[in-house]
């Protein structure tokens, strides 16, 4: 999947699951069905970020 994919805004993505048995808010990416969160996800923000920045 090509990184400016994951650019869009609607691909980032929020949703409640339970951790614990409360209620947490866990940003995702939506990727072709699949739903890239956690550690993973954390990685990719942090790769665009670098990536929005260094084209400014």
């Amino acid at each position: 999947m090509p990184l400016a994919h994951l650019l869009v805004p609607a691909v980032r993505q929020r949703e409640t699951r339970s951790l614990g048995g409360e209620p947490v808010e866990v940003p995702f990416y939506a990727a072709r069905g699949y739903k890239v969160w956690g550690a993973t996800a954390m990685m990719l923000a942090e790769l665009l970020a670098l990536w929005e920045n260094s084209e400014q």
